[in-house]
């Protein structure tokens, strides 16, 4: 159906240690799914928050059969 709305994550994590996942997900699109990438098990990914000057650790994990990277903001 057009202009059908999709599914969207609502995830946001806080702290300052983080666990990510990067992994392939089947994602539903207007009675499908198409293939996506996850993190999380989250399309889109999560929301990272914290504060200025905090130390944050990230590990992050690579599930995807290519080498990936994470793009911030």
């Amino acid at each position: 159906r057009s202009g059908a709305a999709l599914p969207r994550s609502s995830v946001a994590l806080d702290g300052t240690e983080f666990e990510l996942r990067v992994a392939p997900l089947d994602f539903p699109v207007l009675g499908g799914d198409v293939p996506a990438t996850a993190i999380n098990g989250s399309v889109p990914a999560p929301e990272l928050h914290w504060r200025e000057g905090d130390t944050v650790t990230l590990a992050v994990s690579n599930g995807l059969s290519v080498p990936t990277s994470i793009h911030w903001h």
